[in-house]
């Protein structure tokens, strides 16, 4: 994962995927919004999972600060409000 190529498609497809949830989501307001929070869940653990995997040797606040820039839901996918928050303190 530290390969610079293959983190950075899997950040691509994991923040494709949150952005189509969270659309989803807030148009649709039917049943299958408890499926598509499930699906957020899972994405959320495998953006945490990725950041926990590379953080050591990669600064992945920095990766990433332009995507939460851009789009600040996405620090929940990766769990940088977590990491923000226990900074802060």
């Amino acid at each position: 994962m530290t390969e610079a190529a293959h983190r950075i498609e899997i950040i691509k497809a994991l923040t494709l995927c949150w952005t189509t949830v969270n659309r989803e989501i807030k148009v649709n307001d039917d049943p299958r919004n408890s499926e598509l929070e499930e699906i957020k869940h899972e994405l959320q653990l495998a953006g945490n999972i990725l950041v926990k995997a590379v953080s050591e040797k990669v600064d992945v606040m920095e990766e990433l600060q332009p995507l939460l820039h851009v789009d600040p839901s996405l620090d929940s996918l990766f769990g940088m409000d977590a990491t923000l928050n226990s900074m802060a303190t």
